[in-house]
Protein backbone atom coordinates (compact mmCIF):
# COMPACT_ATOMS: atom_id res chain seq x y z
CA UNK A 1 0.00 0.00 0.00
CA UNK A 2 1.35 3.21 -0.85
CA UNK A 3 2.31 6.14 1.23
CA UNK A 4 -1.07 8.07 0.21
CA UNK A 5 -2.94 5.38 0.77
CA UNK A 6 -1.87 4.63 4.39
CA UNK A 7 -2.84 8.02 5.15
CA UNK A 8 -6.18 7.71 3.64
CA UNK A 9 -6.65 4.45 4.97
CA UNK A 10 -7.94 2.32 1.58
CA UNK A 11 -7.33 -0.45 -0.42
CA UNK A 12 -5.91 0.01 -3.65
CA UNK A 13 -9.21 -1.04 -5.12
CA UNK A 14 -10.82 1.63 -2.91
CA UNK A 15 -8.28 4.18 -3.47
CA UNK A 16 -8.11 4.11 -7.47
CA UNK A 17 -12.02 6.14 -7.97
CA UNK A 18 -10.81 8.97 -5.22
CA UNK A 19 -7.90 9.28 -7.26
CA UNK A 20 -9.54 9.92 -10.37
CA UNK A 21 -12.62 12.55 -8.49
CA UNK A 22 -9.36 14.29 -6.98
CA UNK A 23 -7.39 14.50 -10.58
CA UNK A 24 -11.07 15.73 -12.24
CA UNK A 25 -11.82 18.39 -9.18
CA UNK A 26 -7.63 19.64 -9.07
CA UNK A 27 -8.11 20.31 -13.19
CA UNK A 28 -11.43 21.95 -12.75
CA UNK A 29 -10.29 24.21 -9.93
CA UNK A 30 -6.99 24.89 -11.59
CA UNK A 31 -9.63 26.28 -14.71
CA UNK A 32 -11.37 27.92 -11.84
CA UNK A 33 -8.35 29.80 -10.63
CA UNK A 34 -7.30 30.45 -13.93
CA UNK A 35 -10.16 32.60 -15.25
CA UNK A 36 -10.79 34.27 -11.98
CA UNK A 37 -7.17 35.37 -12.36
CA UNK A 38 -7.48 36.98 -15.87
CA UNK A 39 -10.56 39.26 -14.52
CA UNK A 40 -7.91 40.84 -12.31
CA UNK A 41 -7.10 41.53 -8.54
CA UNK A 42 -10.57 41.47 -7.44
CA UNK A 43 -10.25 37.58 -7.20
CA UNK A 44 -8.30 36.61 -4.93
CA UNK A 45 -4.87 35.28 -5.85
CA UNK A 46 -3.28 31.85 -5.56
CA UNK A 47 -1.10 33.16 -2.82
CA UNK A 48 -4.21 33.20 -0.48
CA UNK A 49 -5.06 30.05 -0.27
CA UNK A 50 -2.54 28.95 2.06
CA UNK A 51 -2.09 32.47 3.98
CA UNK A 52 -5.41 34.31 3.98
CA UNK A 53 -3.79 37.04 5.99
CA UNK A 54 -0.95 37.74 3.37
CA UNK A 55 -2.10 41.13 1.50
CA UNK A 56 -2.54 41.53 -2.15
CA UNK A 57 -1.59 44.50 -4.17
CA UNK A 58 -3.69 46.29 -6.51
CA UNK A 59 -2.84 46.54 -9.89
CA UNK A 60 -2.30 49.77 -11.98
CA UNK A 61 -1.12 51.02 -14.96
CA UNK A 62 0.97 53.17 -13.74
CA UNK A 63 3.64 51.10 -11.89
CA UNK A 64 6.24 53.66 -10.03
CA UNK A 65 5.73 53.45 -6.29
CA UNK A 66 3.58 56.28 -4.62
CA UNK A 67 3.86 57.64 -1.44
CA UNK A 68 1.89 60.08 0.93
CA UNK A 69 3.50 61.75 3.78
CA UNK A 70 1.55 61.11 6.98
CA UNK A 71 1.39 62.91 10.13
CA UNK A 72 1.17 60.64 13.31
CA UNK A 73 0.49 64.09 15.87
CA UNK A 74 -2.91 63.50 15.87
CA UNK A 75 -5.19 62.86 19.70
CA UNK A 76 -9.01 63.45 20.32
CA UNK A 77 -8.82 66.96 22.02
CA UNK A 78 -5.19 67.31 20.96
CA UNK A 79 -3.86 70.59 20.23
CA UNK A 80 -3.11 69.76 15.93
CA UNK A 81 -6.91 69.67 15.97
CA UNK A 82 -7.41 72.23 18.24
CA UNK A 83 -4.10 75.28 17.92
CA UNK A 84 -5.91 77.99 20.13
CA UNK A 85 -8.75 77.97 18.33
CA UNK A 86 -11.16 76.08 16.65
CA UNK A 87 -13.10 76.64 13.63
CA UNK A 88 -16.64 76.47 14.46
CA UNK A 89 -18.33 75.73 11.00
CA UNK A 90 -16.09 72.28 11.00
CA UNK A 91 -15.24 71.42 14.99
CA UNK A 92 -11.38 71.23 14.29
CA UNK A 93 -8.48 74.02 13.53
CA UNK A 94 -8.73 73.52 9.48
CA UNK A 95 -10.79 74.55 6.98
CA UNK A 96 -11.68 71.13 6.40
CA UNK A 97 -13.35 68.15 9.32
CA UNK A 98 -12.68 64.41 8.19
CA UNK A 99 -15.11 62.40 7.08
CA UNK A 100 -14.22 60.10 9.83
CA UNK A 101 -13.76 63.26 12.40
CA UNK A 102 -11.95 63.84 14.39
CA UNK A 103 -9.02 61.24 15.66
CA UNK A 104 -6.28 60.18 17.78
CA UNK A 105 -3.75 58.82 15.14
CA UNK A 106 -2.93 55.24 17.12
CA UNK A 107 -6.54 54.30 17.08
CA UNK A 108 -6.47 51.03 15.52
CA UNK A 109 -9.87 51.40 13.31
CA UNK A 110 -8.89 54.77 12.27
CA UNK A 111 -5.17 53.31 10.71
CA UNK A 112 -7.11 50.18 9.35
CA UNK A 113 -9.69 52.61 8.04
CA UNK A 114 -6.40 54.82 6.13
CA UNK A 115 -4.29 52.23 4.75
CA UNK A 116 -6.94 50.23 3.47
CA UNK A 117 -8.03 54.12 2.10
CA UNK A 118 -5.20 54.34 0.90
CA UNK A 119 -4.84 51.20 -0.99
CA UNK A 120 -7.43 51.03 -3.05
CA UNK A 121 -6.71 54.95 -3.97
CA UNK A 122 -3.59 53.08 -5.65
CA UNK A 123 -1.09 54.35 -2.97
CA UNK A 124 1.84 52.09 -1.95
CA UNK A 125 2.53 52.94 0.62
CA UNK A 126 3.39 55.89 3.87
CA UNK A 127 6.29 57.95 4.54
CA UNK A 128 5.71 59.25 8.08
CA UNK A 129 6.87 62.46 9.59
CA UNK A 130 8.75 61.34 12.39
CA UNK A 131 9.96 63.22 15.22
CA UNK A 132 12.78 60.63 16.82
CA UNK A 133 13.09 60.13 20.50
CA UNK A 134 13.18 63.16 21.85
CA UNK A 135 10.48 63.60 25.19
CA UNK A 136 9.43 66.69 25.52
CA UNK A 137 6.02 67.91 24.82
CA UNK A 138 3.37 65.90 22.63
CA UNK A 139 6.72 64.06 20.77
CA UNK A 140 6.43 60.96 22.73
CA UNK A 141 3.09 60.20 21.77
CA UNK A 142 3.98 61.16 18.32
CA UNK A 143 6.26 58.77 17.95
CA UNK A 144 3.62 56.24 19.74
CA UNK A 145 1.74 56.64 16.83
CA UNK A 146 4.59 56.21 14.67
CA UNK A 147 5.22 52.86 15.68
CA UNK A 148 1.48 52.01 16.29
CA UNK A 149 0.90 52.92 12.44
CA UNK A 150 4.24 51.29 11.18
CA UNK A 151 3.08 48.24 12.81
CA UNK A 152 0.22 47.77 10.83
CA UNK A 153 1.30 48.61 7.60
CA UNK A 154 2.20 44.92 6.34
CA UNK A 155 -0.83 43.60 7.24
CA UNK A 156 -2.96 45.86 4.66
CA UNK A 157 0.20 45.16 2.28
CA UNK A 158 1.71 48.67 2.63
CA UNK A 159 4.83 50.03 2.49
CA UNK A 160 6.37 52.87 4.74
CA UNK A 161 9.22 55.16 4.91
CA UNK A 162 10.83 58.25 7.62
CA UNK A 163 11.06 61.30 6.96
CA UNK A 164 13.04 63.17 9.94
CA UNK A 165 12.85 66.18 11.63
CA UNK A 166 15.89 67.06 12.57
CA UNK A 167 14.65 70.04 14.79
CA UNK A 168 13.20 68.01 17.35
CA UNK A 169 17.00 66.34 17.89
CA UNK A 170 19.02 68.36 20.53
CA UNK A 171 22.27 67.45 19.48
CA UNK A 172 24.49 65.47 17.10
CA UNK A 173 24.32 62.96 19.61
CA UNK A 174 20.97 62.65 20.03
CA UNK A 175 20.18 62.64 15.95
CA UNK A 176 22.81 59.71 16.07
CA UNK A 177 20.77 57.89 18.53
CA UNK A 178 17.50 58.86 16.16
CA UNK A 179 19.13 57.28 13.49
CA UNK A 180 20.41 53.94 15.19
CA UNK A 181 16.74 53.60 16.02
CA UNK A 182 15.50 53.96 12.50
CA UNK A 183 18.35 51.17 11.46
CA UNK A 184 17.77 48.73 14.23
CA UNK A 185 13.60 49.51 14.14
CA UNK A 186 12.55 49.76 10.76
CA UNK A 187 15.32 48.85 7.93
CA UNK A 188 15.38 45.92 8.86
CA UNK A 189 11.16 45.64 8.17
CA UNK A 190 10.88 43.93 4.77
CA UNK A 191 8.23 46.40 3.52
CA UNK A 192 10.85 49.37 4.46
CA UNK A 193 10.76 51.79 1.11
CA UNK A 194 13.75 51.33 -0.96
CA UNK A 195 14.67 53.97 -3.56
CA UNK A 196 17.93 52.53 -5.50
CA UNK A 197 17.58 48.90 -3.69
CA UNK A 198 18.47 50.04 -0.48
CA UNK A 199 16.38 51.75 2.16
CA UNK A 200 15.21 55.45 1.71
CA UNK A 201 15.55 57.87 4.42
CA UNK A 202 14.29 61.57 3.90
CA UNK A 203 14.90 65.03 6.27
CA UNK A 204 12.37 67.53 6.51
CA UNK A 205 15.16 70.12 5.45
CA UNK A 206 17.55 69.67 7.09
CA UNK A 207 16.87 72.38 9.33
CA UNK A 208 18.82 72.47 12.51
CA UNK A 209 22.01 71.11 11.52
CA UNK A 210 24.34 70.53 8.39
CA UNK A 211 25.31 74.55 8.34
CA UNK A 212 27.44 74.44 5.47
CA UNK A 213 25.89 76.06 2.27
CA UNK A 214 28.65 74.76 -0.30
CA UNK A 215 26.88 71.70 -1.70
CA UNK A 216 29.67 70.33 -3.41
CA UNK A 217 31.21 68.79 -0.68
CA UNK A 218 30.22 66.60 2.50
CA UNK A 219 28.70 68.66 5.30
CA UNK A 220 30.37 67.31 8.57
CA UNK A 221 26.98 66.91 10.70
CA UNK A 222 25.06 64.56 8.47
CA UNK A 223 28.41 62.93 7.85
CA UNK A 224 28.60 62.10 11.56
CA UNK A 225 24.58 61.86 11.71
CA UNK A 226 24.72 59.35 9.38
CA UNK A 227 28.20 57.07 10.35
CA UNK A 228 25.85 55.35 12.61
CA UNK A 229 24.52 52.83 9.72
CA UNK A 230 25.71 50.07 8.76
CA UNK A 231 24.39 50.20 4.59
CA UNK A 232 24.18 53.54 3.90
CA UNK A 233 20.43 54.85 2.66
CA UNK A 234 19.88 56.61 -0.44
CA UNK A 235 19.06 60.04 1.69
CA UNK A 236 16.81 63.34 0.29
CA UNK A 237 16.79 66.45 1.38
CA UNK A 238 14.26 68.79 0.88
CA UNK A 239 13.97 70.68 -2.53
CA UNK A 240 16.97 73.21 -2.43
CA UNK A 241 17.95 73.06 0.89
CA UNK A 242 21.67 72.55 0.27
CA UNK A 243 21.98 71.44 4.35
CA UNK A 244 23.41 68.10 3.50
CA UNK A 245 25.85 68.86 1.06
CA UNK A 246 27.26 65.41 -0.71
CA UNK A 247 25.58 63.20 1.97
CA UNK A 248 22.06 63.62 0.10
CA UNK A 249 21.76 61.20 -3.14
CA UNK A 250 18.50 63.65 -3.87
CA UNK A 251 16.15 65.77 -2.97
CA UNK A 252 12.28 65.56 -2.45
CA UNK A 253 9.39 68.21 -4.32
CA UNK A 254 7.15 70.05 -1.49
CA UNK A 255 4.37 72.62 -2.24
CA UNK A 256 5.37 76.19 -2.19
CA UNK A 257 3.57 79.45 -2.51
CA UNK A 258 4.58 79.68 -6.05
CA UNK A 259 2.15 76.84 -6.99
CA UNK A 260 2.50 73.94 -9.67
CA UNK A 261 5.05 76.81 -11.12
CA UNK A 262 7.27 75.10 -8.84
CA UNK A 263 7.40 72.08 -9.79
CA UNK A 264 7.63 72.37 -13.44
CA UNK A 265 11.30 73.10 -13.94
CA UNK A 266 12.50 70.75 -10.81
CA UNK A 267 10.62 68.12 -12.29
CA UNK A 268 11.94 68.06 -15.59
CA UNK A 269 15.35 69.36 -14.38
CA UNK A 270 15.65 72.47 -16.65
CA UNK A 271 16.42 74.65 -13.08
CA UNK A 272 19.78 73.88 -12.65
CA UNK A 273 19.34 72.67 -9.48
CA UNK A 274 21.36 69.65 -9.50
CA UNK A 275 18.95 67.54 -7.65
CA UNK A 276 20.22 64.09 -7.74
CA UNK A 277 17.48 61.56 -7.45
CA UNK A 278 14.15 63.26 -7.55
CA UNK A 279 11.04 62.17 -5.37
CA UNK A 280 8.30 64.92 -7.08
CA UNK A 281 5.50 66.02 -5.08
CA UNK A 282 2.09 65.52 -5.50
CA UNK A 283 -0.69 67.92 -3.91
CA UNK A 284 -4.15 69.06 -3.79
CA UNK A 285 -3.80 72.72 -2.91
CA UNK A 286 -2.79 74.71 0.41
CA UNK A 287 -5.46 76.60 2.39
CA UNK A 288 -3.86 77.11 6.06
CA UNK A 289 -6.01 77.59 8.91
CA UNK A 290 -3.04 79.44 11.08
CA UNK A 291 -3.74 82.94 11.14
CA UNK A 292 -7.43 81.86 11.96
CA UNK A 293 -5.84 79.02 14.69
CA UNK A 294 -3.69 81.63 16.15
CA UNK A 295 -0.44 79.91 15.36
CA UNK A 296 2.38 81.21 13.42
CA UNK A 297 2.67 79.40 9.76
CA UNK A 298 2.45 80.64 6.00
CA UNK A 299 -0.93 82.00 5.11
CA UNK A 300 0.11 82.21 1.54
CA UNK A 301 -2.41 79.85 -0.59
CA UNK A 302 -2.36 77.41 -3.48
CA UNK A 303 -5.87 77.01 -5.47
CA UNK A 304 -7.26 73.75 -5.78
CA UNK A 305 -8.32 74.20 -9.33
CA UNK A 306 -5.14 74.54 -11.34
CA UNK A 307 -4.18 73.54 -14.52
CA UNK A 308 -0.55 72.95 -15.25
CA UNK A 309 0.48 76.05 -16.68
CA UNK A 310 -0.67 77.11 -13.05
CA UNK A 311 -3.92 79.03 -14.31
CA UNK A 312 -7.58 78.21 -13.00
CA UNK A 313 -9.85 75.43 -14.47
CA UNK A 314 -7.90 72.27 -13.62
CA UNK A 315 -7.27 69.71 -10.51
CA UNK A 316 -4.20 70.31 -9.02
CA UNK A 317 -3.47 67.04 -7.72
CA UNK A 318 -4.16 65.86 -11.32
CA UNK A 319 -1.60 68.59 -12.67
CA UNK A 320 1.27 67.98 -10.10
CA UNK A 321 1.25 64.01 -10.99
CA UNK A 322 1.02 64.84 -14.87
CA UNK A 323 4.20 67.03 -14.04
CA UNK A 324 6.07 64.65 -12.31
CA UNK A 325 4.97 61.08 -13.14
CA UNK A 326 8.24 60.61 -15.25
CA UNK A 327 10.78 62.28 -13.05
CA UNK A 328 12.57 60.20 -10.57
CA UNK A 329 11.51 56.56 -9.17
CA UNK A 330 8.84 57.21 -6.57
CA UNK A 331 6.58 60.37 -5.70
CA UNK A 332 5.18 61.78 -2.89
CA UNK A 333 1.97 63.21 -2.05
CA UNK A 334 1.72 65.63 0.45
CA UNK A 335 -0.07 65.63 2.38
CA UNK A 336 -2.57 62.56 3.95
CA UNK A 337 -3.53 64.29 6.59
CA UNK A 338 -1.88 67.80 7.40
CA UNK A 339 -5.14 69.34 7.90
CA UNK A 340 -3.65 72.71 9.41
CA UNK A 341 -2.16 73.59 5.94
CA UNK A 342 -5.17 71.67 4.06
CA UNK A 343 -2.77 69.49 1.97
CA UNK A 344 -4.93 66.44 2.84
CA UNK A 345 -5.90 64.05 0.44
CA UNK A 346 -7.74 62.20 3.23
CA UNK A 347 -11.57 62.02 2.54
CA UNK A 348 -13.55 65.06 4.30
CA UNK A 349 -16.84 66.25 4.54
CA UNK A 350 -15.61 69.31 2.09
CA UNK A 351 -13.87 67.54 -0.64
CA UNK A 352 -15.68 64.08 -0.13
CA UNK A 353 -13.29 61.40 -1.98
CA UNK A 354 -11.99 64.26 -5.31
CA UNK A 355 -8.61 63.99 -4.26
CA UNK A 356 -8.31 60.29 -4.28
CA UNK A 357 -10.85 59.43 -6.80
CA UNK A 358 -8.59 61.46 -9.02
CA UNK A 359 -5.53 59.30 -8.10
CA UNK A 360 -7.11 56.12 -9.15
CA UNK A 361 -8.23 57.61 -12.49
CA UNK A 362 -3.90 59.11 -12.67
CA UNK A 363 -2.70 55.70 -11.89
CA UNK A 364 -5.09 53.66 -13.68
CA UNK A 365 -6.52 51.28 -11.43
CA UNK A 366 -9.94 49.77 -11.94
CA UNK A 367 -11.04 50.67 -8.45
CA UNK A 368 -13.74 54.17 -7.78
CA UNK A 369 -15.27 55.33 -4.62
CA UNK A 370 -17.08 52.89 -4.78
CA UNK A 371 -14.51 50.49 -2.64
CA UNK A 372 -13.25 53.52 -0.70
CA UNK A 373 -17.26 53.86 0.60
CA UNK A 374 -17.30 49.76 1.24
CA UNK A 375 -13.76 50.72 3.69
CA UNK A 376 -15.78 53.42 5.07
CA UNK A 377 -18.61 51.28 6.02
CA UNK A 378 -16.20 48.85 7.68
CA UNK A 379 -15.00 51.78 9.98
CA UNK A 380 -18.56 52.77 10.65
CA UNK A 381 -19.84 49.34 11.62
CA UNK A 382 -16.23 49.03 14.08
CA UNK A 383 -17.53 52.13 15.72
CA UNK A 384 -21.44 51.10 15.74
CA UNK A 385 -20.46 47.79 17.10
CA UNK A 386 -17.84 49.12 19.62
CA UNK A 387 -15.89 45.39 19.67
CA UNK A 388 -19.10 43.13 20.01
CA UNK A 389 -18.60 42.30 16.17
CA UNK A 390 -14.66 42.35 16.37
CA UNK A 391 -13.92 38.71 15.23
CA UNK A 392 -16.36 39.68 11.95
CA UNK A 393 -15.34 42.75 11.55
CA UNK A 394 -11.51 41.48 11.74
CA UNK A 395 -12.54 38.44 8.91
CA UNK A 396 -14.10 41.67 6.49
CA UNK A 397 -11.15 43.64 7.03
CA UNK A 398 -9.11 40.87 6.15
CA UNK A 399 -10.91 40.09 2.78
CA UNK A 400 -10.25 43.91 2.06
CA UNK A 401 -6.66 43.56 2.46
CA UNK A 402 -6.61 40.68 -0.19
CA UNK A 403 -9.10 42.43 -2.29
CA UNK A 404 -12.01 39.71 -1.76
CA UNK A 405 -15.06 42.08 -2.13
CA UNK A 406 -16.70 39.97 -2.26
CA UNK A 407 -15.97 37.92 0.97
CA UNK A 408 -16.20 41.78 2.67
CA UNK A 409 -19.54 42.72 1.32
CA UNK A 410 -21.15 39.25 2.24
CA UNK A 411 -19.90 40.36 5.41
CA UNK A 412 -20.81 44.07 6.04
CA UNK A 413 -23.83 43.94 3.69
CA UNK A 414 -22.84 45.95 0.91
CA UNK A 415 -23.10 45.14 -2.76
CA UNK A 416 -20.06 43.96 -5.03
CA UNK A 417 -18.86 46.82 -7.30
CA UNK A 418 -19.20 46.45 -10.72
CA UNK A 419 -17.41 48.85 -13.21
CA UNK A 420 -17.69 48.24 -17.14
CA UNK A 421 -15.25 50.82 -19.30
CA UNK A 422 -17.29 49.92 -22.93
CA UNK A 423 -16.47 47.76 -25.51
CA UNK A 424 -12.93 46.13 -24.13
CA UNK A 425 -12.70 42.84 -26.10
CA UNK A 426 -10.39 39.58 -25.25
CA UNK A 427 -10.69 37.70 -21.91
CA UNK A 428 -13.17 34.83 -20.65
CA UNK A 429 -16.59 35.83 -20.36
CA UNK A 430 -18.94 34.26 -17.88
CA UNK A 431 -22.05 32.34 -19.43
CA UNK A 432 -24.34 35.08 -18.90
CA UNK A 433 -22.08 37.81 -19.60
CA UNK A 434 -24.38 38.74 -22.63
CA UNK A 435 -27.38 39.54 -20.78
CA UNK A 436 -26.88 42.37 -18.57
CA UNK A 437 -25.33 45.81 -19.46
CA UNK A 438 -23.50 48.02 -16.42
CA UNK A 439 -24.72 51.77 -16.46
CA UNK A 440 -22.02 54.62 -16.86
CA UNK A 441 -20.31 55.68 -13.64
CA UNK A 442 -22.25 59.06 -12.73
CA UNK A 443 -20.12 61.96 -13.39
CA UNK A 444 -18.19 64.00 -11.14
CA UNK A 445 -19.00 67.11 -9.73
CA UNK A 446 -17.35 70.39 -10.65
CA UNK A 447 -14.81 71.38 -8.62
CA UNK A 448 -15.26 75.39 -6.61
CA UNK A 449 -12.45 77.20 -6.98
CA UNK A 450 -11.36 77.35 -3.14
CA UNK A 451 -7.06 78.37 -2.92
CA UNK A 452 -5.12 76.53 -0.35
CA UNK A 453 -0.67 76.94 0.02
CA UNK A 454 1.68 74.73 2.07
CA UNK A 455 4.58 75.78 4.27
CA UNK A 456 8.09 74.02 4.42
CA UNK A 457 10.07 75.08 0.98
CA UNK A 458 12.31 78.12 1.23
CA UNK A 459 12.50 77.63 -2.34
CA UNK A 460 10.74 80.19 -4.15
CA UNK A 461 9.48 83.91 -2.99
CA UNK A 462 6.78 86.66 -4.24
CA UNK A 463 4.50 84.29 -5.09
CA UNK A 464 0.93 85.61 -5.48
CA UNK A 465 -1.55 85.22 -2.83
CA UNK A 466 -4.80 83.39 -3.73
CA UNK A 467 -8.36 84.59 -2.01
CA UNK A 468 -9.25 83.45 1.17
CA UNK A 469 -11.58 81.13 2.60
CA UNK A 470 -12.64 77.38 2.71
CA UNK A 471 -13.02 75.38 -0.90
CA UNK A 472 -16.38 74.04 -1.38
CA UNK A 473 -16.62 71.13 -4.19
CA UNK A 474 -19.47 69.08 -5.39
CA UNK A 475 -18.86 65.73 -6.26
CA UNK A 476 -21.00 63.41 -8.03
CA UNK A 477 -21.60 60.00 -6.75
CA UNK A 478 -20.36 56.60 -7.67
CA UNK A 479 -23.64 55.42 -8.93
CA UNK A 480 -22.62 51.58 -10.84
CA UNK A 481 -26.31 50.89 -12.54
CA UNK A 482 -25.71 46.81 -12.79
CA UNK A 483 -27.72 45.09 -15.74
CA UNK A 484 -29.75 41.84 -15.12
CA UNK A 485 -26.46 39.51 -14.84
CA UNK A 486 -23.14 38.47 -15.93
CA UNK A 487 -21.81 41.67 -16.61
CA UNK A 488 -18.90 41.66 -18.35
CA UNK A 489 -15.95 43.94 -18.24
CA UNK A 490 -15.48 46.30 -21.11
CA UNK A 491 -11.46 46.85 -19.63
CA UNK A 492 -11.15 42.55 -19.91
CA UNK A 493 -14.69 40.95 -21.01
CA UNK A 494 -14.37 38.93 -18.01
CA UNK A 495 -17.38 38.35 -15.97
CA UNK A 496 -18.23 39.81 -12.77
CA UNK A 497 -20.48 38.18 -10.79
CA UNK A 498 -23.40 40.28 -9.00
CA UNK A 499 -24.31 39.45 -5.05
CA UNK A 500 -26.59 36.34 -4.99
CA UNK A 501 -24.45 34.64 -7.77
CA UNK A 502 -22.25 32.32 -7.46
CA UNK A 503 -18.82 32.06 -7.99
CA UNK A 504 -15.81 29.58 -7.02
CA UNK A 505 -15.01 30.43 -3.19
CA UNK A 506 -12.15 29.87 -1.38
CA UNK A 507 -13.70 26.51 -0.12
CA UNK A 508 -13.17 25.06 -3.83
CA UNK A 509 -9.47 26.31 -4.06
CA UNK A 510 -8.79 24.64 -0.91
CA UNK A 511 -10.21 21.67 -2.73
CA UNK A 512 -8.12 22.10 -5.47
CA UNK A 513 -5.32 22.62 -3.51
CA UNK A 514 -5.74 19.34 -1.22
CA UNK A 515 -6.19 17.53 -4.56
CA UNK A 516 -3.25 18.75 -5.85
CA UNK A 517 -1.14 18.13 -2.87
CA UNK A 518 -2.49 14.45 -2.64
CA UNK A 519 -1.48 13.36 -6.27
CA UNK A 520 1.46 15.00 -4.97
CA UNK A 521 2.07 13.15 -2.10
CA UNK A 522 1.13 9.45 -3.96
CA UNK A 523 3.63 10.69 -6.60
CA UNK A 524 6.15 11.38 -4.28
CA UNK A 525 5.65 9.05 -1.35
CA UNK A 526 6.07 11.57 1.09
CA UNK A 527 4.51 10.37 4.72
CA UNK A 528 3.59 14.02 6.08
CA UNK A 529 0.13 14.72 5.46
CA UNK A 530 -0.17 19.19 3.51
Amino acid sequence: MSTHSRVLGLSQTQEAPIVRSLRLLAASCVVSAALLNACGAQAPADSEVSSVTQAVSITKSYTRKIYVHMMPWFQVGGTHWSMNSRNSATGVASWFKPMIGEYSSNDGNVIEYQLLTMKYAGIDGVIIDWPGLNGANDLPQNKINSDTIIGRTAEFGMEFGICYEDQDAVSIDAAKNDMSYVQSNFFNKPNYMKIANVPALLVFGPSKYGASMNVTSPDGDWANILSVFSTKPTFFSLWYNPKAGTNAQGQFGWPDQKGVDSLTHFDDGTDGGGHGIQIPVLFPGFNSYYAAGGWPGPTWKISYTLKQDNTEGGNTLASTFALGKFSGQALQIATWNDYGEGTMVEPTDQLQYQSLTTLQTAVGTSYTDAELKIVKMLFDQRRATNGSQAAKLNMASQALANLDLKTACSILGCTVPVHTTGGGAGGASGSAGAKGSAGAPAAGGSTGTATGGHAGSAAAAGGKPGSGGGSTVATGGAANAAGDDGESSGKSGCSVSLPGRSRPSALLFGAAALAVASLKRRRRARSVVG
